[in-house]
Order: C-alpha cells, then structure tokens, then sequence
C-alpha cells in the first residue's frame, strides 16, 4: 500500500541507487562490528558461549558479505515504509486487518522515519516477530509434558505463517 502510485513526492517510490546501497553496507558494517565487539566482551552462560566463538570465528566472513551487498547492482524501489511493523502493529477487526501506528521506529528522528527505504525492512520486521511469538510460547512450554511435540507445531506454525506471508508479499510486490 506505501507504494502506491501518486504524484506526492513524498510518497512516491524512488529507485534505488548505488549510493543507497553503499550508505545501507557501510551502516550495517558499523553495526555489526559493534554487536561483535560486544559479543566478544559478552559473559555468556556455558551452552551460548560456543556458539558465540562459532561467530566470532566468522567475523571478517560477515563483514566482508556486508561489504559486498554494498556493491550489488541495485534493483527494486524505495518507498515510505512502516518503519516498525511487527505482529503488535496489526488488528484483526472483523475478518480484515488494520495495520497501526505508522510513526515508525520511536528511538529514530523524524526526519530518519519519513526517509524512504527497502519494504524489505518491514518484511524482515514482521518476519522477525513471527519467530519472537513462536519462541516466547516455546519458552513458555519447553518444560511441559509433550513439550516436543507442541515445539514441533509451534516451529510448523511458525514456517507456515513465514510462507503465507512472503507468498503474499511477492503476489502484491509483483503489481507494485
């Protein structure tokens, strides 16, 4: 719906560019040395700590794919997007949705949530929230008689919801 034909530019799609991605590379690049460095100082309990090490090993690896993707040939659009669209944004009201607050991320200025972006960014958010329910019921349900069971339809849920999901994105993506 943000990408939408109109005249407005304030809404209206804009191609994607280089530079975008450039900008996008470089901003994940910093993030991400940040979080290592972060993980690397991290007092972690015995059974994440290897895990941690496992990527911690493949720094220079992620890094180096960040870098990249700032070099693709760019393809696709920018358009408003939500900005922190999750499961908790959207209200089921008589068989139809509503999706709500659309001031974006609350810790990003005004300006950085009116700026247009990738709709992947929403699509990964709300992807995301998909596998923040499933682990908060499995976290509430792992210690439960059949615990491996209901996991087990709860992980299915959570693969099915994901697929429906980017099945509809890419039937709407394709006429936007």
């Amino acid at each position: 719906a943000l990408a939408t034909p109109t005249d407005d530019p304030a809404f209206a799609t804009e191609d994607l560019t280089a530079a975008h991605l450039a900008e996008w590379s470089d901003a994940a690049v910093a993030e991400a040395e940040a979080m290592l460095a972060r993980l690397a100082q991290a007092i972690l309990p015995d059974d994440a700590a290897p895990l941690a090490r496992q990527v911690l090993d493949r720094k220079a690896d992620l890094l180096d794919r960040l870098r990249r993707a700032g070099k693709a040939a760019p393809s696709g659009k920018l358009s408003r997007i939500h900005g922190d669209y999750h499961l908790g944004q959207v209200l089921l009201a008589q068989n139809d949705v509503a999706i709500i607050d659309f001031e974006g991320e609350p810790s990003r200025s005004l300006d950085q949530r009116r700026a247009k972006s990738s709709p992947l960014r929403d699509v990964a958010g709300m992807l995301r929230s998909f596998d923040y329910a499933a682990l908060s019921v499995i976290a509430r349900h792992a210690t439960e008689p059949g615990a491996e069971r209901a996991i087990a339809r709860i992980e299915d849920w959570r693969r099915s919801v994901a697929d429906d999901f980017m099945s509809a994105y890419r039937d709407h993506a394709a006429t936007a």
